[in-house]
């Protein structure tokens, strides 16, 4: 073990580890009980809108203004945010399941609207951060791409669309 590291039940390949799926299991439904906002990572190049619903979101940094997003190495959409160089977090609010359900399927067959421009600003959102890739990291099955804020439009006064125990909510 090198210096500074911790022992882990989740460390090397999958087949040497007896019990893994078991881990696995258990690690997805800990993950389920962590309530989040719910993001539509969006993408917009030479062949159209490209999304993901994501709650693998979160704020990095006020200066520089920096966000992540954790996209699965497998999920359609990498090549094509590592590709365009940018992307924009939709933060969506309370009645935009719609939006949501859309982008949690592989490919998505009815988009919701967006604003004009080339940046994919699902119309509605409660925010939407505007990024452009700062840094791509490897991480398991997993890149964590860091996006650089650029620009944030918001559209407040309205709930935001939560996700717990895999399925959505709101503040009541």
């Amino acid at each position: 073990m090198e210096p500074g590291s911790r022992p882990t039940d989740a460390e090397g390949p999958d087949a040497a580890r007896p019990g893994a799926d078991a881990l696995k299991d258990a690690l997805r439904e800990a993950f389920a009980c962590w309530a989040t906002g719910v993001t539509v990572i969006t993408v917009m190049d030479e062949t159209g809108v490209h999304g993901l619903t994501a709650s693998a979101f979160t704020p990095v940094s006020l200066d520089p203004p920096l966000v992540l997003v954790c996209v699965g190495n497998d999920t359609p959409i990498l090549t094509h945010l590592l590709d365009a160089g940018r992307f924009t977090a939709n933060i969506l609010a309370e009645e935009q399941k719609r939006a949501a359900n859309t982008f949690s399927d592989r490919y998505a067959v009815a988009l919701p609207p967006f604003r004009a421009g080339d940046d994919a600003v699902i119309e509605a959102a409660l925010a939407s951060v505007i990024c452009t890739l700062d840094s791509d990291l490897e991480a398991g099955d997993h890149r964590i791409l860091i996006g650089r804020v650029t620009r944030v439009e918001e559209a407040p006064g309205r709930r935001p669309l939560l996700r717990f125990r895999r399925a959505y909510r709101s503040i009541a």
